[in-house]
C-alpha cells in the first residue's frame, strides 16, 4: 500500500528524517521512479539516459528510491543531482510506493535501475496519453542486449529473448515496470503496489487496473533496453524471486499442491510459445526449451522449500 500521503508535506520528508533536503514545491507533469538496489555503476547509467530525454527538463523529475543498499549505491545517486529517498523496508515495491507517495505529479513512469531508456522514451509515452480519458497503463518495448556487446547467443540468452517481457500483452494486463506509464489516479485508485512480494507486483497490478476498467495500451516506439541475464545462475536467481512473489499470493488450503500445479501449466504454456515461435531459428528454441524444463525443476525445489517453511528472496 502507499504510504500515507497525509505525512507527507512541503519542505521536509518528516517520514525519513535522515533525508532533510527540502522537496520540490513545483509541479511537475511526470515523476520517474526508479528502485535500485546495490547497483550503482548501472544506475548511473539509467540516470545519465533520463537526463538525456527530449522530454522539457522542468516537466518531469527523476526519483531515485534506495532500497537499503549497502555500498555506495545511494552516495552515487545524489552526486548525480537527482532526488534520492531511502525506502529502508525490503522489496522493490514498498520503494515504488514510496517514490509514488512522497510525489505529486500527473504521471507516474518506472523504469529499473539496469535499464537504459530511450532518449525519446519519455516523449513517446506521453503522445500516447493523448485523448485516453479513462487510461490505465502505457506500457513500452522492452528490448534485450547483451553487456558484452554480442549477439545473445547463450542459451539463458536464447530463453529470455523468447519469453521475458511480453509487454505487447499489455491489453490482458501483461505489464512490467521496466518500461511503464501511468496516471498517479490508476495507482492510487488501485491501492498500489503489494509490499508484501518480492517479485511478480507489477503483473497483479496491471491486471488490477485492467480490472478496473481503465484502457491499457502498448507503445512499441517507447523503448527501453534491458541487459540479458546471460547465465543459467542469473536466470534462477530471478526465477527464485518470481517464485517466492508467486508462493506469498497463494493462501489457503493444498497451498503447496495449487502452486505446482499453476507453475506445471505456466510451463506447458512457455514451452508450446517457445516450440511454435517460427520466426526463432530451431537452435534458438531448443536452447530456451531446455533452459524452460530445467527452471520448472528448480521452481519445484523452491515450491517445496518455500513450503518448509523457508524464506521468500529478494
Amino acid at each position: 500500500m502507499i504510504a500515507n500521503p497525509d505525512r507527507v508535506c512541503y519542505g521536509r520528508r518528516i517520514d525519513h528524517p535522515g533525508d532533510t533536503r527540502p522537496l520540490q514545491p513545483e509541479h511537475k507533469l511526470v515523476t520517474v521512479i526508479v528502485p535500485v538496489w546495490n547497483n550503482p555503476e548501472q544506475l548511473e547509467r539509467c540516470i545519465a539516459a533520463l537526463q538525456a530525454q527530449d522530454f522539457p527538463a522542468d516537466r518531469f523529475e527523476i526519483v531515485v528510491v534506495d532500497n537499503g543498499s549497502t555500498d555506495d549505491t545511494m552516495a552515487r545517486a545524489q552526486a548525480t543531482g537527482v532526488r534520492v529517498l531511502q525506502q529502508t523496508k525490503p522489496g522493490s515495491y514498498a520503494a515504488r510506493n514510496l517514490g509514488i507517495a512522497q510525489t505529486s505529479s500527473e504521471y507516474l513512469a518506472f523504469t529499473d535501475s539496469d535499464c537504459i531508456p530511450d532518449a525519446q522514451w519519455l516523449s513517446t509515452a506521453m503522445r500516447r496519453t493523448t485523448g485516453e480519458a479513462n487510461l490505465g497503463v502505457v506500457a513500452g518495448r522492452i528490448v534485450l542486449f547483451n553487456e558484452s556487446g554480442g549477439e545473445a547467443r547463450r542459451w539463458a540468452e536464447c530463453y529470455e529473448a523468447m519469453v521475458a517481457f511480453p509487454q505487447h500483452q499489455a491489453a490482458l494486463g501483461s505489464c512490467a515496470t521496466a518500461n511503464w506509464l501511468s496516471p498517479r489516479a490508476a495507482i492510487v485508485e488501485a491501492g498500489g503496489f503489494d509490499e508484501t512480494v518480492k517479485s511478480g507486483g507489477d503483473h497483479h497490478m496491471g491486471m488490477k487496473i485492467r480490472s478496473s476498467g481503465r484502457t491499457m495500451l502498448y507503445e512499441p516506439g517507447m523503448i527501453v533496453r534491458h541487459p540479458t541475464r546471460a547465465t543459467f545462475a542469473a536466470l534462477l536467481e530471478k526465477r527464485r524471486r518470481l517464485t517466492g512473489g508467486h508462493w506469498d499470493r497463494t493462501h489457503g488450503r493444498m497451498r503447496l499442491i495449487r502452486a505446482l500445479a499453476k507453475n506445471s501449466l505456466e510451463t506447458g504454456r512457455r514451452g508450446k510459445k517457445v516450440l511454435l515461435a517460427g520466426d526463432a531459428p530451431i537452435a534458438t528454441r531448443l536452447k530456451a526449451e531446455a533452459v524452460l524444463v530445467a527452471l520448472g525443476l528448480a521452481d519445484i525445489g523452491e515450491y517445496i522449500r518455500l513450503s518448509l517453511g523457508g524464506r521468500t528472496v529478494r
